[in-house]
């Protein structure tokens, strides 16, 4: 199965992450908009099930330890 991190905050995002996890593929990490910006983090929060340390709240993905994090990961894409 690939590895990778999903980003989105719309209810597209929630469509289409939904889609991949009935497919059987799970994210690695998460990439959702900031605070001032989001609407459906909360919902892609609770589908991923993921660990706080692997959400990544708007540009927070720039941050040395993001940046870290998503190389440990060994991820195939980040979509």
């Amino acid at each position: 199965m690939i590895r990778f991190a999903y980003a989105g905050d719309r209810q597209s995002a929630v469509s289409c992450l939904s889609i991949a996890l009935e497919a059987g593929a799970h994210p690695d990490a998460l990439l959702v908009s900031g605070p001032d910006r989001a609407t459906h983090d909360r919902i892609l929060r609770e589908m991923t099930g993921l660990p706080e340390e692997r959400v990544l709240v708007g540009r927070e993905f720039r941050e040395p330890h993001a940046v870290e994090l998503l190389r440990s990961l060994d991820l195939d894409y980040i979509i």
